[in-house]
């Protein structure tokens, strides 16, 4: 899953970005971040000093919340600024749905049939090549958004000209395109 993830990324333009916030010390030891797709907590600086994070704060990304432990001292109106890297628009888990509906895609549509096993059911048996992780992730870019006429990879490509296709007609064709050029596993496109 994580390989397609990334190449769904890559296809959508749906990169880390990095971000930051500032606040003032009042009251509160809990600070809300802005964006809510969180990666990572990078730096914390109170005061134009990094805090480490053992012991002194910690991160939910449940909340989005980071909290700083009843240990840590604050002056009053300190200073804290939080960078931290993020995505705009879907989680991971957001794209392991996305991803699960690609797979029932392709047995729907008469390619292969994979089966979803391991815990949350994130291992795709058989093991899809580098061709069929393409071909999941083209599919999963479709239906994330079925709006977009031009998706490229390395080796797949849809591109929609003239009449417009609804996302059945986009996946079904970029199946049997694919099945047609596994062999050569070259460039395709859909028009």
């Amino acid at each position: 899953m994580t390989n397609i993830i990334t190449k769904i990324r890559q296809i959508l333009n749906e990169t880390a970005q990095d971000g930051f916030d500032i606040f003032t010390f009042e009251t509160s030891r809990v600070f809300n971040l802005t964006e809510s797709l969180i990666i990572t907590v990078d730096t914390v600086i109170v005061n134009d000093i990094e805090v480490a994070e053992s012991g002194n704060w910690s991160y939910n990304a449940t909340t989005n919340k980071l909290t700083f432990e009843d240990d840590y001292t604050f002056t009053a109106s300190s200073s804290i600024e939080i960078y931290y890297s993020y995505y705009s628009n879907y989680s991971d888990t957001e794209i392991r749905n996305y991803i699960k509906s690609a797979i029932y895609s392709l047995t729907t549509y008469g390619y292969k049939t994979f089966v979803l096993t391991g815990s949350g059911s994130n291992t795709v048996n058989p093991e899809p090549t580098q061709e069929e992780e393409n071909l999941i992730a083209l599919i999963a870019s479709i239906l994330m958004r079925p709006n977009n006429t031009n998706i490229r990879m390395p080796d797949l490509s849809i591109s929609q000209a003239g009449k417009v296709l609804n996302t059945e007609e986009k996946i079904s064709r970029a199946v049997a395109a694919f099945k047609k050029t596994q062999s050569t596993h070259g460039l395709f496109y859909i028009a």
